[in-house]
């Protein structure tokens, strides 16, 4: 990042990091384009001073040879819109850039041009060079106001219901602090923000589940993040130096795990009648399949007449074991919340039915 290009080689047991010879001496990053194996540098330079929109790549195979000649095919290539190349990543089938306003993708067509250039769309540039993920062949990115999404059907936007959660709290200031974090096991990409007030680290996150279709939010810092691979799940880091191996067990590194969901409030009708329920059966599964099924769920119903209204709860401790809660309340505004806190447990919503009935108009 802003400096020059590193390599280290495993096979030979090398101990340390080598600059790597002949390449650009100033680049605000870089990527592998596969399967050509050539090293591509974007905001690179020929004489010394940086080029924010220039992409440079090495010959196929040799990174050691960056100068464009008949005989090889390592080349340039200058972005002409935006101001700088934000980050770059290789995508399925071809390399993707993005600078401050619009998404290129880089395709290979050999001699003599080696590669070719195409803005794919624009209105849509990253805020960081880490704010973009790809998740079952799907690219995704942080834009600086919205989200969007590179699959078969070009450039699309991501409807995000927490926007306000996201981009009224963000520090602009830290965008490039922004992490993306694919979690292929479970269909979730999620990123990681700095707030203000957070020193430019990314403590809080907003995750979307792209097989629901579904939008969460809460705080947890990740400075980096490495989706599933041959070490297994994916691995974050955290603070203090912290790197931790992700959907490894049902605790928090031994410790009990609070986990919970809570919906937003919703009424019957249009929200001008009251509702009464006077009964609840919980259906759940309380356990890992063919495993112990002792986990314990609170339940908690929180009512309002107004959306602004200090709501009241209902709290109830449920298990297996539990036939049905009587909660008895009347209001026009109901959010169910679903909790646990205690060590090991795992558990899963099923059909969880309601007894409920209109109770007069408001």
């Amino acid at each position: 990042h802003g400096g020059e290009i590193f390599f280290w080689q495993p096979a030979q047991n090398d101990g340390h990091l080598d600059v790597m010879p002949n390449a650009p001496l100033i680049n605000e990053g870089l990527f592998t384009a596969m399967p050509e194996r050539q090293v591509v540098a974007y905001g690179s330079t020929f004489t010394g001073f940086q080029d924010p929109l220039l992409v440079r790549w090495c010959d196929i195979g040799n990174f050691t040879s960056w100068v464009g000649t008949v005989t090889n095919q390592a080349g340039s290539y200058r972005i002409p819109t935006g101001s700088r190349i934000v980050g770059a990543m290789q995508g399925p089938q071809q390399g993707l850039l993005w600078t401050d306003l619009s998404l290129w993708s880089m395709q290979y067509i050999n001699l003599p041009l080696v590669y070719s250039f195409n803005e794919v769309a624009s209105g849509c540039g990253l805020v960081g060079r880490k704010a973009m993920g790809t998740l079952a062949g799907t690219v995704y990115w942080m834009s600086q106001s919205q989200f969007f999404k590179l699959s078969g059907n070009g450039v699309e936007p991501v409807q995000c219901p927490i926007w306000d959660v996201i981009f009224q709290d963000i520090d602009t200031a830290n965008w490039q602090n922004v992490r993306c974090a694919p979690n292929s096991r479970f269909g979730e990409i999620a990123w990681y923000y700095p707030t203000i007030g957070s020193n430019g680290v990314p403590t809080k996150y907003a995750k979307y589940n792209a097989l629901l279709n579904q939008w969460d939010f809460g705080e947890l810092t990740r400075t980096a993040w490495i989706d599933q691979s041959n070490a297994g799940p994916p691995i974050g880091a955290g603070g203090n130096y912290s790197i931790y191996q992700h959907e490894t067990s049902n605790s928090d590194d031994g410790a009990a795990m609070n986990s919970y969901f809570q919906t937003g409030y919703f009424a019957i009708q249009e929200g001008d009648l009251k509702t009464f329920m006077d009964q609840v059966w919980p259906d759940m599964k309380w356990g890992l399949y063919d495993g112990s099924q002792g986990a314990v769920v609170t339940i908690t119903f929180s009512t309002a007449d107004y959306p602004g209204d200090t709501p009241r709860n209902y709290s109830f401790t449920v298990t297996q074991g539990t036939q049905f809660v009587t909660p008895r309340f009347r209001a026009r505004l109901v959010s169910i919340k679903v909790e646990s806190n205690d060590i090991d447990s795992f558990w899963r919503v099923g059909n969880i039915r309601y007894r409920y009935q209109p109770d007069g108009k408001f």
